[in-house]
């Protein structure tokens, strides 16, 4: 289920909503400035009224000028909204949290990888970090409770990699 962006999207309520409506009809053709949406995507909004009282919502579906949501996100109530009141798509904390969550997976990631990638592996409940020097390349398992981060040294004069160490973050556990 990725989550989807768009810079400076926001909308009008073409009709007012009450606190358990589950879409949002916006004017006509603002819609288009939000992200479509595939099966399984979504993006978080907040709405906001004259007062500027607020609830983040997540949207799950667009069709033309009309929003799917599923209400009172993020420890936001739900609440009514009148005509003309706004939705913005908003970076949230949870866009934040989800953006850097680890991937839980039975294998790791294939393709292409960015080195210093993190991938927790269900199996072993092992955390690993993704590593590249340019001619081979690996995961690097760390203990549950730790995040190993790849640091490159640089040869300024060439930009080859001269060196190649792990850093470790404590998370909550024994670094």
């Amino acid at each position: 289920m990725p989550i989807k962006f768009a810079n400076n999207a926001f909308g009008v309520l073409a009709s007012g909503i009450s606190s358990s409506d589950t879409s949002v009809t916006l004017q006509t053709g603002q819609g288009a400035k939000f992200p479509s949406l595939s099966a399984g995507d979504y993006f978080y909004a907040t709405l906001i009224d004259a007062s500027a009282n607020l609830e983040i919502v997540k949207c799950t579906a667009r069709s033309t000028d009309t929003l799917t949501i599923t209400r009172a996100q993020e420890s936001t109530t739900a609440r009514a909204f009148v005509t003309g009141d706004r939705i913005e798509c908003r970076i949230t904390a949870d866009t934040l949290r989800k953006a850097v969550a680890f991937e839980v997976a039975e294998t790791p990631p294939t393709g292409s990888i960015d080195s210093g990638s993190v991938w927790f592996d269900s199996n072993t409940s092992e955390l690993n970090t993704y590593y590249n020097d340019g001619t081979s390349s690996q995961w690097v398992p760390n203990t549950a409770s730790q995040v190993g981060l790849v640091l490159d040294t640089l040869d300024a004069g060439t930009a080859n990699i001269t060196s190649m160490s792990h850093f470790v973050i404590s998370c909550g556990g024994a670094s």
